[in-house]
């Protein structure tokens, strides 16, 4: 579906003047494919530009989920081989090179949803000028804990050092 509108003015200059402005509505009534006919508006421009940014950020963030579901499967069926094959040093070298790889892409993924969950919540705190200096050290606060050094939960770095070297103790 689409429309136009012959009469978006900007007050905002020295002068007023009209656009025509062509809007694309997808199937979710979302607006898309917004573009400027004639004369170009700055200040619409800016928002429109505001506008896909936010959308490009919730559609990640909306994608987030499968994106972890999918490098879970990923380590999973590295695990899986592992489990079932015998390897040989150069081929435990390689796959757990691949075991880091997919790890470190999926902690990003999971903090890029830790994010989300802080952007969701303080999301309002957007539309008053006055807030949005909070909206954003909520995000930069979280993001800064997020990039602290791990804990380990069940081994201690001398337990896992003696594993390192081949000196375990059950």
């Amino acid at each position: 579906m689409s429309f136009k509108n012959k009469n978006i003015t900007n007050t905002l200059g020295e002068f007023d003047f009209c656009e025509d402005i062509n809007f694309q509505e997808n199937n979710e009534g979302i607006l898309e494919d917004i573009t400027i006919d004639t004369n170009y508006i700055p200040i619409v421009q800016k928002i429109i530009d505001i506008q896909n940014n936010m959308q490009e950020i919730d559609d990640y963030f909306d994608s987030l989920p499968e994106l972890q579901s999918q490098k879970d499967e990923q380590l999973s069926d590295l695990l899986h081989y592992i489990e079932n094959n015998e390897l040989k040093p150069m081929q435990s070298i390689q796959i757990i090179k691949e075991i880091k790889k997919v790890r470190i892409e999926r902690r990003n993924i999971l903090n890029d949803i830790e994010i989300k969950r802080v952007y969701d919540s303080n999301r309002n705190k957007m539309v008053s000028s006055s807030q949005r200096q909070f909206f954003l050290s909520a995000i930069c606060k979280r993001a800064k804990e997020l990039n602290s050094e791990y804990k380990n939960r069940r081994y201690t770095n001398e337990e896992i050092e003696k594993i390192l070297k081949g000196n375990k103790e059950n």
